[in-house]
């Protein structure tokens, strides 16, 4: 009777032990977080522009000068020319083409002066994107991108150089006319599912 008595606690003994151990390996697997493949997230259609060419402070690209940056362009002669930098970054989720480039001014700026001064807007590789009169750019439209489609994937990083010029035909109907500051910025649309 006593060998029997120990076979049947050594029985309940290894019952209790493998549901012991069943149980904390359930436990375990039910306690894990669920897959998230059940969510729909829509991508980011985001780009970050500024001012390059080593003026660190935000601000317009052309101004006549005060605190608005490092390299103001004081006043203009004809047969003038500026130069800038404009690095615009895709820091969205989905892979971006640049569309348009538009322009704006203070609210209640004059626009004369707007009419002669033309702008030649090239890429990395010295391609002209976009090219016309400020006034063009100032135009709701904007200037549309010329060329090749240029497209950033998510992180990347384009620079553009922008050429204002005021031509050396200007007549002296212009003298002393201001086109205050002006402020660039690029559209663009996501590149997946719109040809």
């Amino acid at each position: 009777m006593k060998m029997r008595k120990l076979h049947l606690l050594l029985a309940t003994a290894a019952t209790i032990a493998a549901f012991g151990v069943g149980g904390a390996t359930l436990a375990l697997l039910t306690d894990q977080a669920s897959p998230s493949s059940h969510e729909f997230v829509a991508g980011t259609l985001r780009l970050d522009g500024r001012r390059g060419g080593g003026d660190t402070v935000p601000g317009p690209m052309f101004y006549l000068g005060g605190d608005q940056g490092l390299n103001p362009t004081g006043e203009w002669a004809p047969g003038d020319t500026q130069v800038r930098w404009f690095e615009i970054q895709n820091v969205g989720t989905l892979a971006a083409r640049m569309t348009k480039i538009s322009a704006t001014m203070s609210e209640g700026a004059d626009t004369t002066l707007a009419e002669q001064l033309f702008v030649r807007v090239t890429d990395e590789y010295g391609l002209e994107v976009a090219a016309g009169r400020l006034s063009d750019f100032l135009d709701e439209e904007g200037e549309p991108f010329r060329g090749p489609a240029i497209e950033l994937e998510p992180g990347d990083i384009l620079t553009l150089t922008f050429e204002v010029s005021l031509p050396l035909g200007t007549t002296d109907a212009f003298q002393g006319l201001s086109a205050e500051s002006v402020t660039f910025s690029v559209s663009a649309e996501q590149v997946r599912n719109n040809p």
